[in-house]
């Protein structure tokens, strides 16, 4: 009896192993997150999100956690992403807190993402490099670079595509880009981003405190963004023209009639004051 239960504890051990060791390779192995991204009002990209005006509200909100090894996800650095599009540009804002941030080892502290050429997230698909870093994160003092991947090696665009902006206020700090999707592929130097076959791309977000860099990268992680479409808005039908000129004409000429009203009654009372004299 004595053997037998230690066989069944034995054999339920090894089961709990098993399943376990399956569970954190699926986590090891998880797909990125997927994100498709919402039309909303353009915000401005100045490192603020202004609740006054609602900015960001039409954007996807998701939560992400960055880690220093994707193969091994432990100790993660916790942040808000917010995804929207226009039909001309691509918005992202990314917000997080750290105590640390300023001691002088975040001083030249940057965030930005890598963009691959397809939605494939294998190394050398990352062509693309959008960053903001800072000179001095206790004076705001920060730039944006455009960058493309050769070798490993990050070179400054010969033109700089985008824009980008981030804030300090006191342990929270945000960043906002703004991408342009093209309707054609002009620049070889960046990812196309478009509608369509070139709707999915894999984005790297990377975070760091000194030199852009793989080796300059502390913390890392990567998503899938889907454009969209515009909104598609059909156009009118032959009786709403109709209907839409009839309007026009009518209200148009209730204008011009009620004009001419008013001008034909300030004549006459300076006709009448003229009389008076």
């Amino acid at each position: 009896m004595h053997k037998l239960k230690i066989k069944i504890l034995t054999l339920i051990l090894l089961a709990q192993i098993l399943i376990t060791g399956l569970f954190l390779g699926i986590l090891c192995r998880a797909d990125p997150l997927s994100i498709k991204a919402e039309y909303g009002d353009p915000p401005e990209i100045d490192g603020i999100i202004d609740i006054g005006v609602n900015e960001w509200d039409g954007a996807v909100k998701e939560g992400l956690y960055l880690y220093r090894n994707l193969t091994n996800p432990k100790n993660g650095l916790r942040l808000d992403l917010w995804i929207l599009q226009t039909e001309n540009n691509l918005f992202i804002c990314i917000q997080f807190e750290l105590e640390d941030h300023n001691s002088p080892a975040y001083f030249h502290e940057f965030v930005g993402f890598l963009i691959s050429d397809s939605d494939t997230t294998n190394h050398e698909d990352f062509i693309d490099a959008k960053i903001v870093q800072f000179n001095n994160i206790s004076s705001g003092d920060y730039f944006y670079t455009d960058f493309y991947i050769d070798n490993d090696n990050f070179y400054s665009d010969s033109i700089q595509d985008g824009n980008g902006a981030a804030k300090l206020e006191e342990n929270s700090i945000i960043y906002e880009f703004s991408l342009p999707i093209r309707k054609n592929e002009t620049n070889t130097e960046d990812s196309y981003l478009n509608f369509g076959q070139y709707a999915r791309k894999a984005f790297k977000i990377v975070f760091g405190t000194s030199e852009v860099s793989y080796d300059g990268f502390s913390v890392q992680n990567d998503v899938i963004i889907e454009l969209q479409f515009p909104p598609f808005i059909p156009p009118l039908s032959i009786t709403e023209i109709l209907l839409l000129t009839f309007n026009i004409i009518i209200f148009g000429g209730i204008g011009g009639f009620y004009i001419y009203y008013i001008y034909k009654l300030t004549q006459l009372k300076k006709e009448i004051k003229r009389i008076k004299r």
